[in-house]
């Protein structure tokens, strides 16, 4: 299974400044919209409040898991410049995108 990690680290001597509240509000409900036909199966943000040293260097780490990489493709080249347009609603850092497929899981309940 495809899965897109977006990493937000904090950059140095910029504005690091993150609006939640729209980005899982706004950005990824319609991100989700957008998606929901191409494959997109879950989304996930993690918000870093600090590191297990101290000041956390990432500011937010969002998953997005897909059924597959060929309708996932399809998906942003539709939608993917309509969804990078957003970006700037929430926040002015550059994220770092990671195309990954999920090799393991364990899940405990």
């Amino acid at each position: 299974m495809p899965r897109i990690t977006i990493i937000y680290e904090k950059p140095e001597g910029a504005d690091p400044s993150f609006d939640f509240d729209y980005y899982v509000n706004e950005h990824l409900r319609l991100t989700e919209m957008r998606l929901a036909d191409f494959g997109l199966l879950s989304w996930t943000v993690q918000k870093s409040e600090r590191t297990m040293r101290g000041t956390p260097d990432i500011v937010a780490i969002t998953h997005l898991d897909f059924r597959d990489a060929e309708t996932m493709s399809a998906g942003f080249a539709e939608h993917g410049e309509e969804l990078q347009a957003d970006f700037g609603a929430y926040t002015k850092i550059v994220p770092r995108m990671v195309l990954c497929e999920i090799y393991g899981r364990s899940q405990r309940a």
